[in-house]
């Protein structure tokens, strides 16, 4: 009896001290979990934004590109996202840019930012979650791909089951006067989130605030 009492105090010792580090990981990269995503009852809404800055990304560069997105969409300056680019943190071995570089580089041009971990949520529920930061004027970067490739898009807006985006992978716009540079049926971008795999791990993230 002792015995068990005794593995059972060291599990319950392990549980907390791993929550502990988890907590400690999500605030030194600025993360948060989402647990509930509100209900809606808009149909519509869109960011302010200009399709003059649908701009085609360099090699790697969708982070940086949908940083300048974010800018914008924040305070309506314009920066060359070649710019960011070269200044960005966060960097991979391969150019491509984890999200506290992202988020770090916001913060540090005194723009509110965090990384929120949607996997709690079933599909619905992040489309319902990005929605809301939408009526509420905040852009939203969103990380899509799958088990070989990772992208990041800027959520621009939508209407009823469509979201307006801006995806730097682009060279031509495709929704024509609608804000960004193409359209995306809801579930599409929520299977591009739920897809994109990092050594295995499903990091179903969104960047917003």
């Amino acid at each position: 009896m002792k015995k068990i009492k005794l593995a059972i105090c060291l599990l319950t010792l392990l549980i907390a001290l791993a929550g502990i580090a988890l907590f400690w990981v999500l605030d030194r990269i600025n993360a948060h979990i989402v647990f509930s995503a509100p209900e809606l009852e808009a149909h519509e809404a869109t960011l302010d934004w200009d399709n003059s800055l649908n701009l085609e990304q360099s090699h790697n560069a969708c982070g940086p590109y949908s940083t300048m997105a974010y800018i914008f969409l924040e305070s309506g300056v314009v920066i060359e996202p070649e710019k960011i680019n070269t200044e960005i943190g966060g960097r991979h071995g391969d150019g491509l840019t984890y999200p506290w570089g992202i988020t770090e580089y916001l913060i540090n041009y005194g723009i509110k930012a965090h990384s929120y971990y949607l996997g709690l949520l079933n599909g619905d529920q992040k489309i319902q979650w990005i929605k809301s930061r939408i009526d509420q004027g905040r852009p939203v970067i969103v990380a899509v791909g799958n088990a070989e490739w990772g992208h990041y898009m800027t959520i621009l807006g939508y209407k009823n089951n469509i979201f307006y985006k801006y995806d730097s992978y682009l060279s031509e716009d495709l929704n024509g006067e609608n804000p960004g540079n193409s359209d995306a049926e809801e579930q599409s971008i929520v299977s591009g989130i739920e897809g994109l795999k990092f050594h295995g791990f499903s990091p179903n993230l969104a960047i917003s605030y």
